[in-house]
């Protein structure tokens, strides 16, 4: 195996932060940076809408960081290495530039898998069916027995008016 190694800005090292945290918690496991970037590549697989990833904004606290916090040198398995080249040849197009360097491109694939954490609906394509079979279930829960074939009426007709708009 072969060193991995990039410049990372202050940004990508609060995203890594970030993330390790959300995965140690997930999986109540010490993470290294390389198992970080490997489930955070896996996390972004799914993703359509990269637009909405590059533009979102969080509040990034001022936290002091070392020189060596901006620096990545991990070792990681050739096929890891050819996915993050990839993506550094797949984010210019959502950035407007002819390249992106490889520091970004692992700012991009942290910021996306926290999208994802933070939104993990965003890439499912969810009928208004499924919807309100999801939501009617919850609300019979709520009423009583012998209203339920009114709910389940009024849902309906809900239902219908939405598909139509």
């Amino acid at each position: 195996m072969n060193y991995f190694q990039a410049r990372i800005s202050a940004e990508t090292a609060f995203y890594f932060r970030e993330l390790k945290t959300i995965y140690e918690k997930e999986d109540n496991i010490s993470y290294t940076q390389a198992q970080v970037i490997v489930k955070a590549l896996d996390d972004i697989s799914s993703i359509q809408d990269w637009d909405k990833v590059i533009l979102a904004n969080y509040n990034l606290p001022k936290i002091k960081l070392d020189e060596k916090d901006l620096r990545i040198r991990i070792q990681i398995n050739p096929d890891i290495e050819e996915m993050i080249k990839n993506y550094k040849s797949f984010f210019p197009q959502f950035v407007g530039t002819r390249s992106v360097t490889l520091g970004v491109t692992l700012k991009y694939i942290l910021k996306g898998a926290i999208f994802n954490f933070k939104n993990p609906n965003l890439d499912e394509n969810i009928s208004i069916d499924t919807l309100f079979e999801k939501y009617e279930l919850r609300i019979q829960k709520l009423v009583a027995e012998v209203n339920l074939d009114d709910l389940h009426n009024v849902l309906l007709q809900f239902k219908r008016e939405i598909k139509k708009c």
